[in-house]
């Protein structure tokens, strides 16, 4: 994830005055958390799976338009590419592997964020 971190190296070498030696790099990570985009998600492997973080690391990219179903009806919305929703969007990825389709459940542990699981 993006910041600041320090690494230390420590130098082995034949020369004595080399050897041992240690050095100190400050690195600034600015590549972009992965899952803030449906181009970037992050990827689930395997179920179960439990993911933990803060999600203010991430942009609200996707908007989400409330539908006619309730409860997972015939329509119960749509995400939104491009929509400005009200809060930091963390996106996964996940596909079945066996030769059935595999029922999964998500859930936001007791979070008392909202939530929108979108299935494409």
């Amino acid at each position: 994830s993006a910041g600041s971190f320090f690494v230390t190296a420590q130098l082995a070498s034949k020369d004595p005055f080399f050897d041992a030696m240690s050095q100190a790099f400050r690195v600034t990570d600015t590549r972009p958390e992965t899952g803030d985009t449906t181009q970037d998600p992050r990827v689930v492997v395997s179920l179960p799976f439990l993911d933990t973080g803060d999600s203010r690391v991430f942009t609200s990219a996707y908007g989400f338009q409330l539908g006619t179903g309730s409860g997972g009806g015939t329509n119960p919305g749509t995400l939104m590419p491009g929509g400005q929703g009200d809060g930091p969007d963390v996106v996964y990825k996940y596909t079945c592997t066996g030769p059935h389709p595999q029922p999964v459940t998500i859930s936001s542990c007791g979070s008392s964020f909202d939530g929108v699981g979108s299935c494409i």
